[in-house]
């Protein structure tokens, strides 16, 4: 045999192995989900109801004032009165949307059904006059084609197992039209509400037929994350928030349309997957998104620095209650600014002060570090405010102190920092730069050597992600407890809401295996107890 072809050869079984164990495990509902769809969500009914009950959950809602809600309430309460089976998930996707005044949006719902007569009831009495659609040819069968009735830019189809309903959301410029319609003769008028419906029920009739040809039954990447078992998933376009930052700050061009916000090669986009879990003592909510092969060494940067332990272990105090992580290597900065259409925004902001960013990378070495401690004693009268530090280590000092004095003004004689109107202290030490509230505790910072408990907040995470936020609640409270020794009601609530919680943990610009990752945890006080019991505990 070739020796070229030998690998291939062995790797055949794996793929097909692969793709028959997938195929069995598909989600029948996946072959539902309309191919352009942007935006997956799945509520993973099974998961969440086998951790708290459905009347827990439903219970957890406050109560409203309108009319209509004790009808709908009467339903959450026993979903089967309107044939909808709450044994099975709930899938829900968005087509459309990305620019609101241009693009015309579509939410469609997949739900299961046990009785589809008690299912169009309950929507003909939510909807009133809600009316069968002119979609589709031939007879029609509701066991087999379905149906479809809608008003009002909503429709629903349906068969004896499965409802589909879409709701379209017209553009915005649409609302200006609509007072054309009012003007005889109007022109440019826009499609009508019933163009709108129609439109939406041919979206909810193929849906409830199915797709034989859509990425959701195809894409490895989605059927893996949607088919474990967090409570909740979420697909959709990798950088969107990053977006919507830079149309903030007049950006000509998103980030989103150039593949998330990180540009890679060909201008190929970016999915995130998104899974939330319920689990035995803590919440956590991680994404994910696979990175082209071709593409992984434009992320370099986030895994250029490791975290710098020892910035924390010299911060003096009885406790850390939180702090704030970034590290990465300036030298790469500019390479990610350029990719990231961002240098040129810098380099406009820096020249009103006579910088670049050269100056920028030259003058630190790429570690940050904001973190609030307990002070060590407390004042006669019992009052305190946790101590605030800044640290960060310093690259060139010729570059450093240029920007320390451009951006920030000289330091007074007595190592204050003119800061606006908040007032802080400076020191510099083994090329440390330390801001504290007075000079007195940035000074503190090096000469403290007997450490702190910083190191219960650093987990793996922390230390290989480029950015990190955690946040010691167990802490907080118990110095809130030693401010308020005879606390007041409020405050009372505030302690039995910190003392459900242990700590917190956000971690982002991880990068393994191919994947960027960010992680939250919420972990609880009560490590045995199911976290979702323990939020509704806490609610109530």
């Amino acid at each position: 045999m070739n020796r070229s072809l030998r690998p291939f050869c062995l790797l055949a079984p794996l793929v097909l192995t692969a793709s028959l164990v997938s195929a069995q495990n598909l989600n029948p509902m996946f072959r539902h989900l309309p191919p352009n769809a942007e935006r997956i969500y799945h509520i993973n009914l099974p998961a969440l109801t086998s951790k708290v009950s459905w009347q827990d959950i439903i219970s957890s809602i406050p109560p409203s004032k309108s009319t209509s809600d004790p009808q709908v309430m009467d339903i959450l309460k026993d979903p089967s009165q309107a044939g909808i089976d709450i044994n099975q998930d709930i899938f829900i996707a968005q087509t459309g949307g990305g620019n609101k005044y241009d693009s015309t949006t579509f939410i469609t719902v997949l739900v299961h059904l046990t009785n589809s007569g008690k299912f169009v009831a309950f929507a003909r009495g939510m909807q009133k006059d809600m009316r069968a659609l002119p979609i589709g040819k031939g007879p029609v069968n509701a066991s087999t084609n379905g149906r479809v009735i809608g008003k009002d830019k909503m429709t629903l189809a349906y068969n004896n197992k499965l409802a589909v309903i879409t709701t379209v959301t017209p553009p915005a410029k649409e609302t200006a039209a609509s007072i054309q319609r009012s003007t005889p003769n109007a022109k440019n008028a826009g499609p009508s509400a019933m163009g709108y419906t129609l439109r939406a029920g041919r979206i909810s009739l193929a849906a409830l037929h199915g797709f034989v040809s859509t990425p959701y039954i195809t894409d490895p990447v989605f059927i893996a994350g949607f088919s474990d078992d967090a409570d909740f998933h979420m697909w959709g376009p990798h950088g969107e928030a990053a977006s919507k930052l830079m149309d903030i700050v007049n950006k000509k061009k998103a980030l989103g349309n150039k593949g998330g916000i990180f540009m890679t090669h060909q201008g190929v986009r970016l999915h995130t997957l998104t899974a939330l879990r319920f689990d035995a003592g803590k919440v956590t909510l991680r994404t994910t998104t696979l990175v082209p092969q071709d593409s992984i060494k434009n992320y370099r940067i986030l895994t250029s620095r490791p975290l710098n332990t020892d910035l924390i272990r010299r911060l003096p105090g009885k406790a850390l209650l939180g702090m704030i992580n970034l590290h990465f290597d300036p030298s790469l900065l500019q390479e990610f600014l350029g990719r990231a259409g961002l240098r040129n925004t810098l380099d406009s902001a820096l020249s009103s002060k006579g910088l670049t960013t050269n100056d920028l990378i030259k003058a630190f070495k790429g570690d940050f570090l904001i973190a609030g401690m307990q002070p060590a004693t407390l004042s006669d009268s019992g009052k305190a405010n946790p101590n605030l530090f800044f640290a960060t280590t310093i690259g060139d000092n010729i570059a450093f102190t240029k920007l320390m004095g451009k951006l920030m003004g000289h330091a007074d004689s007595s190592g204050n920092l003119p800061f606006g109107k908040m007032k802080t202290g400076f020191a510099i030490k083994d090329n440390i730069l330390v801001v504290g509230k007075t000079k007195a505790q940035a000074d503190e910072y090096f000469s403290n050597t007997a450490g702190n408990s910083g190191s219960d907040l650093i987990n793996d995470r922390v230390r290989t992600n480029m950015f990190s936020l955690a946040v010691d609640v167990k802490a907080i409270k118990d110095f809130m407890q030693a401010i308020y020794p005879t606390p007041t009601s409020k405050t009372q609530q505030v302690l039995h809401f910190l003392g459900a919680i242990d700590r917190l943990t956000y971690t982002a610009g991880g990068l393994q295996n191919g994947q960027l990752e960010s992680y939250f945890e919420l972990k609880m006080a009560d490590a045995s107890e199911n976290s979702l019991r323990s939020i509704f505990k806490l609610l109530h």
